[in-house]
C-alpha cells in the first residue's frame, strides 16, 4: 500500500490573501434615478422621495461597484451571529456566575465555622484536663 499523498497547492508568504471580498459575487450599482412621477406626490411623499434618492446617490458616489453594500451585509451578518447567541446566553451566565458568588460565599462560612471547632475542642479539653486534675488534687487529701 502506498500512502495517498495530497494535491493541494500550498500559497506562499507573501501571496495575496484569499479571504477578501470577492468582486464576481458583489453586483454592481445601478445609478440612481429620480422617481418621473416626483411633481404629481404628496409633499411627504415628496421629501421621502428626496430622501431615498439621496441615500442611494451618496451610496452610489462612495462605492459604485457595490463594496460597500456587500461590506456592510457581511458586518450585520456578523454583527447578528455574534448578539443572538450573546443575548441568549448572556442571562443564564449571569445566573450562574451569581449562583457560584452565593455558594463561594457558603462555603467561606463552612470553612470559618469549621476552624473555629479545634479551638473549641482543644480548648474544652483543656478545661476537661483541669477540673479532673482539680478534682484528683482535691480527693486526694
Amino acid at each position: 500500500m502506498t500512502p495517498k499523498t495530497s494535491k493541494r497547492k500550498t500559497r506562499s508568504l507573501d501571496a495575496a490573501p484569499t479571504h477578501t471580498l470577492e468582486v464576481q459575487s458583489v453586483a454592481s450599482l445601478a445609478p440612481p434615478r429620480i422617481d418621473p412621477d416626483l411633481t404629481t406626490l404628496d409633499p411627504i411623499e415628496r421629501a421621502a422621495e428626496t430622501l431615498r434618492y439621496s441615500a442611494l446617490r451618496t451610496e452610489y458616489w462612495l462605492s459604485p461597484k457595490g463594496l460597500l453594500r456587500e461590506w456592510l451585509r457581511r458586518i450585520l451578518q456578523l454583527g447578528v451571529a455574534v448578539l443572538v447567541p450573546l443575548l441568549i446566553f448572556a442571562p443564564l451566565i449571569s445566573v450562574l456566575l451569581e449562583k457560584c458568588a452565593g455558594w463561594s460565599a457558603q462555603a467561606v462560612v463552612i470553612a470559618a465555622n469549621l476552624s473555629k471547632v479545634p479551638v473549641k475542642l482543644s480548648s474544652g479539653v483543656a478545661l476537661t484536663a483541669v477540673g479532673v486534675l482539680l478534682l484528683r488534687w482535691l480527693f486526694r487529701r
